[in-house]
């Protein structure tokens, strides 16, 4: 069973929901960026359970580093942390430990191994999101740090909200899409319960997300997701395409079921003429870089940035884990009525941006780097 990911930011995640400790080991990262532990703690706060309208299980998620630091520089030595699991409630899946839940991975690993941990899905739980979030909180501070010298029209940052939740969907005004893409913030994000930028509808989704958790069902949702302030250029044709691996990413979060670029599945609708974006001259203040009209691609070109923002959808499905009664299958291959137990959030995509946003940074991290081999000139030896 593999759990890494990235080629030259590799990231490896270990551990089960109801075991020890979840943690991440980063390798690859350069020696000599300063790590902040104040913003990686406030990083990893934001993916938290316990909130409101999440999961009840109350973790504190404080991250310990175990290695590649030394006083606040990384040594470029790997990078070990993790979060210890105070919280686990293991007799809640007893019942559960002879029976094959709905849509979850309990029957494909049962057959796949021979052997699984039922308390909360193990490494199948999306518990094991803490993880990752704490690699990306390394990564985001590396590429802050990377590209500061780098003259853009934004700083490098990665923010996603929430666009809908069941039949509730949020409507733009002319422009106020694009100008989300551009200038929102995570502040604003998260100044919502449920991380949806317009808080006029916070009433509805409230209702909606109280209904189903004293009901014990669970929402789908769609998010949003914008990466700003990437140069031109990063991605490896043709089979680590940034758009594929962004993709590969996205689609390993637990509970993602699809993702788009840009205007994805709209653009099966539009003629060439109506879904090309085109470049401009640059004005004055853009250092002589070109910029696009309009950015219906997604910033992704040829599998490669355009110095645009990158920008697309991700679809999250509902909860599986629900109260009320299900049909599943149990180990003597008989059907019967079951209610989950447990502790789960009514709508996974909320404490999923974080995670998404995680995935985002990691990627364009091990991108960059392997983007750092592409030329000769880059290539320097130190005496």
């Amino acid at each position: 069973m593999s759990s890494t990911i990235g080629s030259h930011f590799k990231v490896t995640t270990f551990g089960e929901s109801h075991g020890p400790a979840c943690g991440a080991v980063v390798d690859g990262l350069p020696a000599g960026v300063i790590i902040d532990q104040a913003k990686l703690q406030k990083y990893v706060d934001r993916r938290r359970p316990g909130q409101k309208h999440t999961t009840s299980r109350k973790e504190a998620d404080f991250v310990e580093i175990l290695s590649g630091v030394y006083k606040g520089i990384s040594l470029g030595t790997p990078l070990a942390m993790l979060v210890r699991n105070r919280e686990a409630r293991s007799q809640d899946y007893q019942e559960l430990a002879s029976v094959y839940r709905p849509c979850h991975g309990d029957y494909p690993w049962q057959l796949k191994y021979g052997w699984r941990d039922p308390r909360g899905g193990g490494r199948a739980s999306g518990r094991e999101t803490v993880s990752r979030v704490m690699a990306g909180a390394i990564a985001e501070q590396f590429l802050e740090q990377y590209f500061a010298t780098i003259e853009s029209e934004h700083r490098f940052g990665v923010v996603a909200w929430l666009e809908s939740l069941g039949s509730l969907c949020v409507k733009y005004a002319p422009d106020e899409f694009e100008d989300y893409l551009e200038h929102l913030t995570r502040e604003e994000i998260d100044a919502s319960i449920a991380r949806c930028p317009q808080r006029k509808l916070e009433p509805l989704l409230e209702e909606a997300l109280s209904e189903a958790q004293s009901n014990g069902n669970s929402w789908g949702a769609r998010v949003v997701f914008a990466v700003r302030g990437l140069p031109p250029g990063i991605g490896e044709p043709v089979f680590a395409k940034l758009n594929s691996r962004l993709a590969e990413a996205i689609i390993s979060i637990p509970s993602a079921k699809g993702v788009e670029f840009g205007q994805g599945f709209q653009l099966c609708s539009l003629r060439g003429d109506q879904a090309n974006d085109c470049w401009i001259p640059s004005s004055d203040d853009s250092a002589g870089q070109p910029r696009l009209a309009t950015n219906r691609q997604g910033g992704i070109w040829g599998g490669l940035s355009t110095g645009a923002t990158i920008w697309g959808r991700v679809a999250f499905k509902p909860t599986p884990s629900i109260s009320l009664p299900q049909t599943a299958l149990n180990t003597e291959q008989k059907t019967q009525t079951i209610s989950i137990k447990g502790r789960h959030d009514p709508c996974t995509a909320i404490r999923a941006l974080p995670v998404l946003e995680a995935m985002l940074t990691i990627t364009i991290a091990d991108l960059v780097l392997a983007g750092e081999l592409s030329r000769m000139e880059q290539l320097t030896i130190s005496n």
